[in-house]
């Protein structure tokens, strides 16, 4: 939008709303949003009379964060703003780990009541209800009395920001009298696509996962050189590409000396996105390794060590056909027992594993 368009509607509504009235509508038409300085700015400007809340309303309370990867450079907002068919508008891109939302603050000015539709040719049938694709957006159309406005919340699949750089909103108006008019919204991208914004992500992940291991050094002659293992795990992100994970291992040993092995191991984890549906992370940890005693053996023939660990995990979400996500990963460990004052003399070696995880996301 020239810039002269949006300089004479920021001058207009200054020179018809009352100041007082910008606090009051921003507080209650961006609820649960975190914008820049520089949308926050266009909102309580462009629009500063008191609207209704998000229609419909958000599915959860989770904070909605603007797009980083959508903000114009030359205006430092994802924000698009305009005056047409006697509506006021402010457009603005938010998220959340789950979705991406259009956020639609809309006042009419006329004299009538108009009934407002959106379509997008990217979006709008991305929607699914009961397992079945459906047109249109949640909820829509609205009705929005004469002098009065309404912030709407349109549902955005994330999956579809990847690679797309540009994308348009067409907003069919209805009014009482039995006009019609329509408003276009285009938004572009000029800066490099950001994981958050196309990325489904879940705060934790449960995972099981089972496969074979080998060992060398001391350790390969009191367990054996070859074994399987059986592995639950929960992981905890806290940010989008750092996360803490905690698994606990339970190892079958191909030797005579113990029964088996416990594994109790944390460690960070480091997540890197290279498609919606693909992703590779590295993460290092250390835990506890029990090797317990054979069931005619005393308990002190129990010994532990130090488990010092690195694993590298490839990630591929399955499609989607529930109300979770769930993925299948490839993992390889490679984990050394250094022994010493850290564990007894016969259990030193290296501990590689691979396996293959099951993971549902939440």
């Amino acid at each position: 939008m020239r810039w002269t368009v949006l300089l004479s509607s920021v001058v207009s509504v200054l020179l018809l709303v009352p100041a007082r009235a910008h606090a009051q509508s921003f507080g209650a038409a961006t609820l649960g949003v975190e914008v820049g300085t520089a949308t926050r700015q266009l909102l309580q400007t462009v629009i500063p009379e008191p609207v209704a809340g998000a229609y419909p309303t958000p599915p959860s309370p989770e904070l909605r964060v603007e797009l980083s990867d959508w903000i114009d450079p030359s205006s430092h907002s994802t924000a698009r703003v305009g005056r047409a068919c006697e509506q006021r508008y402010v457009a603005y891109l938010t998220g959340t780990r789950g979705l991406n939302y259009l956020e639609f603050k809309l006042f009419n000015d006329s004299e009538s009541e108009v009934v407002v539709d959106a379509r997008s040719r990217i979006f709008e049938r991305t929607f699914r209800t009961h397992a079945r694709t459906r047109h249109g957006f949640r909820k829509l159309p609205v009705r929005i009395a004469a002098h009065s406005g309404q912030l709407l919340l349109l549902e955005l699949e994330k999956r579809l920001f990847y690679r797309l750089r540009e994308f348009d909103f067409v907003f069919d108006l209805s009014f009482a009298d039995g006009r019609r008019c329509q408003l276009k919204v285009e938004f572009a991208r000029k800066l490099p696509a950001a994981p958050a914004t196309f990325k489904t992500l879940s705060r934790y992940d449960m995972g099981v996962s089972a496969g074979p291991y080998l060992t060398s050094g001391s350790l390969r002659d009191t367990v054996g050189p070859v074994g399987s293992t059986t592995t639950l795990s929960l992981s905890w992100y806290p940010a989008v590409q750092h996360g803490v994970r905690l698994e606990f291992g339970v190892d079958s040993l191909g030797g005579y000396r113990f029964a088996g092995g416990w594994r109790l191991v944390s460690g960070y984890e480091y997540r890197i996105f290279l498609t919606p549906r693909v992703s590779y992370s590295v993460g290092i940890g250390a835990g506890a390794y029990l090797f317990t005693a054979n069931p005619d053996d005393p308990a002190s023939s129990a010994r532990w060590a130090l488990l010092v660990r690195e694993s590298m995990q490839w990630k591929f979400d399955l499609p989607v056909f529930s109300a979770m996500d769930m993925a299948l990963a490839p993992t390889l460990t490679f984990g050394v027992l250094p022994g010493g004052r850290l564990g007894a003399t016969e259990v030193t070696g290296a501990l590689y594993t691979g396996a293959l995880e099951l993971i549902i996301g939440m």
